[in-house]
């Protein structure tokens, strides 16, 4: 677990969550489905049919919906003492990998489309409908879907529909669970799913969850707060990127204080202040805005919102004044970003209550924040994330960074840190990613600061010059888990490494070859020297290679030929000679450039031998 997106999408399977599925499940026990004991209705059957005969399916996920006995069909569930339909999962199982869906064809061939038939109507008993992340291509959410008047829940998330919501849905007054998210990953749009107005919500109170992110609410004038204030069972909404105007300042009365979960983030709100009202949802766990161009001071009511485990306020970009200190205050935190804003001074205050948290993601980037950084930081022993990028920190690190035992990113560059990076460096076990680039450290980097990091992937550093040599040795007792020499030919956990920038001297030792897990490699900007080994060759995980602004000479090794993966190189200004390898997707002359003794294609210098 590293980044923000990492945590976030965790955080969505909060307790609060998981106990509203339980109460939408239709097959718990107010419902009994488990469609042993008798077959489906045949109207019922013959209504799938027909629906299965509108739909498309390229890869024939519904092949199994034959027979006569449609409470054995995959994604229906019947109840199983009337065999009527209740449950119909049509949700796409296609993994997604890293918040994404990797291969886009493979996804596309994964979706349901084409038309939903009004059969669907049939259905009469149905409780749960759920056709998420399929892909409908701009068809409009069917009017009739108002007419399944059990329903409750309903999910549309990333499927593509486009048009008007229709207010029908209005009609399902049972309803608890609405996600009509759409954003979508088809890349087939621009679908657009809108609503000028929200008065069709004011039926559902028994709505507990709302999703409308993505859906263009610019329309929908001021009362829009006040509609959803109205519904007194909500504890989830979430209106991401809705296009939403205006955030009213004032409410006559808060009825939706059992809210959990508030999402307004990525609006643009023209109105640069918090709203007081916000701060009378003391039940609130989740809280993100961030995008909305918030101005000022945090507000001291933020302390009210004690149960808050997640905080979103970043890229509001005018947030100013020091962090006070009264997040300290919000015990159960465990998700901050304050990140891409103006707030100014040291952090002592701010870190100096944490003596008893839970925090376990910090992000401080991209402000204006100096000054030194505090013991109180060792405080924060639930870390795993912490950012403080893009500010003006100067001096050392903290040894009281070591009892941050559960850290796994670390991010400090772009500061002003011209102090020693503490040997306690050394005992953060867990760090996988660490970026320290953009500093003035000094003294040297021992091996006591790594031989224990027997977990990092990614490597970014600048200190002072150092042999290139020494540099390696360490770094290659660390990533063969400070085992003997004889063992290191051991496979390495690392698969980055940036040290560019950093007057390394030398040459680039044969060592660096054992890191076969090795795929991104950043030497640039040193004064190496000496050739570049044959044994390059050897990282077959390679992507990305970046020797340029050194004094490296002698030929191009061959081997660079059989990096399949290989997908970046810049071997620029140095002083390699000879004729370039051929390497077809490498055929962009700015590669080789500033290597006077180079020859042949891309550059337009002949070899003597053509």
């Amino acid at each position: 677990m590293g980044n923000k997106a990492d945590f976030i999408s965790l955080s969505r399977l909060r307790f609060s969550h998981f106990i509203l599925l339980v109460l939408l499940n239709p097959c718990s026990n107010l419902v009994d489905c488990s469609g042993e004991d008798v077959k489906c209705r045949d109207t019922e059957r013959q209504a799938l049919v027909v629906l299965r005969q509108s739909l498309t399916d390229p890869s024939a996920r519904l092949s199994s919906w034959v027979g006569q006995d449609c409470c054995t069909w995959k994604g229906i569930k019947c109840h199983n003492q009337t065999g009527h339909v209740v449950k119909l999962d049509l949700r796409n199982p296609f993994q997604l990998i890293n918040g994404g869906v990797g291969d886009p064809e493979a996804y596309k061939r994964s979706c349901l489309g084409g038309k939903i038939d009004s059969s669907l109507l049939h259905l009469e008993y149905l409780t749960y409908l759920d056709l998420s992340l399929n892909d409908f291509q701009g068809l409009e959410i069917p009017h009739f879907f108002g007419d399944l008047k059990n329903l409750r829940y309903l999910n549309l998330s990333f499927a593509s529909f486009a048009g008007e919501i229709p207010p029908s849905l209005g009609n399902l007054s049972s309803l608890q669970y609405l996600d009509l998210f759409a954003d979508s990953y088809s890349n087939n749009g621009p679908w657009e799913l809108r609503s000028s107005s929200l008065k069709w919500l004011e039926t559902l109170s028994s709505l507990k969850y709302l999703n409308l992110g993505f859906t263009k609410l610019d329309d929908i004038g001021e009362d829009w707060l006040q509609i959803i204030n109205m519904l007194p069972s909500l504890l989830d909404l979430r209106l991401h990127w809705c296009h939403l105007k205006s955030l009213p300042l004032s409410l006559p009365s808060v009825n939706f204080t059992s809210l959990s979960v508030l999402d307004l983030s990525e609006n643009s709100f023209n109105s640069p202040f918090f709203p007081p009202w916000l701060f009378n949802l003391t039940a609130l766990t989740e809280l993100y805005l961030t995008w909305n161009f918030f101005t000022g001071s945090i507000p001291a009511e933020f302390a009210n919102l004690k149960n808050l485990q997640v905080l979103d306020l970043s890229n509001n970009l005018n947030l100013e004044g020091e962090i006070p200190g009264l997040f300290a205050n919000l015990s159960k935190l465990r998700i901050l970003d304050l990140s891409a804003n103006n707030f100014q001074g040291n952090v002592h205050e701010f870190f100096n209550g944490f003596s008893n948290n839970k925090l376990e993601f910090l992000d401080l980037s991209s402000n204006s924040l100096s000054g030194e950084l505090p013991n109180s930081l060792g405080w924060l022993k639930n870390l795993q994330h912490l950012d403080l990028s893009s500010n003006s920190f100067w001096g050392s690190i903290s040894s009281s960074i070591g009892r941050l035992s559960e850290l796994r990113r670390l991010d400090l560059s772009y500061n002003m840190m011209n102090g020693t990076i503490p040997e306690s460096f050394g005992q953060l076990s867990q760090l996988v990613d660490v970026n320290l680039v953009a500093n003035s450290w000094k003294g040297a980097l021992k091996e006591t600061h790594l031989v224990n990091l027997r977990r990092l992937q990614h490597l970014r550093l600048t200190t002072e010059p150092e042999p290139t040599s020494e540099v390696f040795e360490r770094l290659i007792r660390v990533v063969t888990r400070g085992r003997d020499p004889e063992y290191s030919s051991v496979e390495a956990n690392v698969n980055s490494i940036d040290l560019s920038g950093n007057h390394l001297t030398g040459e680039i030792p044969d060592e660096i070859t054992s890191l076969s897990s090795l795929r991104i490699l950043n030497l640039s900007r040193n004064f190496l020297s000496n050739g570049i080994t044959e044994k390059i060759g050897n990282l077959q995980q390679l992507e990305s290679l970046d020797l340029s602004h050194n004094h490296l000479s002698g030929k191009i090794p061959q081997s660079l030929t059989s990096l399949a993966s290989l997908n970046q190189l810049n071997l620029s200004y140095n002083n390699l000679s000879g004729r370039i390898p051929l390497i077809p997707k490498f055929n962009d002359s700015s590669i080789y450039e500033g290597n006077p003794l180079l020859c042949g294609a891309p550059l337009p210098t002949k070899c003597p031998d053509e």
